[in-house]
């Protein structure tokens, strides 16, 4: 019998690493999104305390290709309840073609298997650009319903930045995602 999909899901391995990093920029830059994403940045997200790569990273690949796609999910906790939050990137050439389905629907395993497994209430949370309606009715599909609406705001560093006033009393220091923060 012949496979109706023309592509494969698995989960991450470090030899990914490269791939992944190149598939995630190329769609950013398709997309026209204003930011890419260094080795550090990707290392650091693979490497955090709330993901498992080996579990909670997708990779889609395609007969005609190596890596066309991929899903990831974090978790964030709180008192009752954890989050399951993700974020996905597929090849402009690739999408309408039910990998996105096919992405959320191992997202959706994965989160039945931790609410069970930390014995919470998991919530599986997704972000998705306004105009960008395929997604949402992919997610619709999947009974997950709008919460908030978020603004972002960029700035071109050519432009300069405004010298800003900081109140005495407060001090800026550099911030590490997933590192130890310590006062100077």
């Amino acid at each position: 019998m012949e496979n109706s999909n023309p592509f494969s899901i698995r989960n991450y391995h470090p030899d990914d690493f490269d791939h992944l990093l190149n598939l995630i920029n190329h769609c950013s830059r398709s997309d026209a999104e204003p930011f890419s994403l260094t080795a550090i940045q990707l290392k650091d997200r693979l490497i955090a305390p709330d993901t498992i790569p080996a579990k909670d990273v997708f990779i889609v690949e395609s007969s005609a290709l190596w890596i066309v796609a991929y899903a990831e999910g974090f978790q964030r906790s709180r008192a009752n309840e954890q989050l399951f939050l993700t974020r996905a990137s597929i090849l402009p050439a690739f999408r309408h073609q039910r990998i996105g389905t096919a992405l959320l629907s191992e997202l959706w395993t994965r989160v039945v298997e931790l609410s069970v497994q930390e014995n919470k209430t998991t919530i599986l949370g997704a972000r998705v650009n306004s105009n960008n309606k395929f997604a949402r009715l992919l997610f619709e599909q999947f009974n997950m319903q709008h919460e908030r609406t978020l603004i972002e705001m960029v700035c071109a560093l050519s432009t300069g930045i405004p010298q800003v006033l900081i109140p005495s009393g407060i001090e800026l220091i550099r911030w590490r995602e997933y590192g130890e923060i310590s006062s100077v």
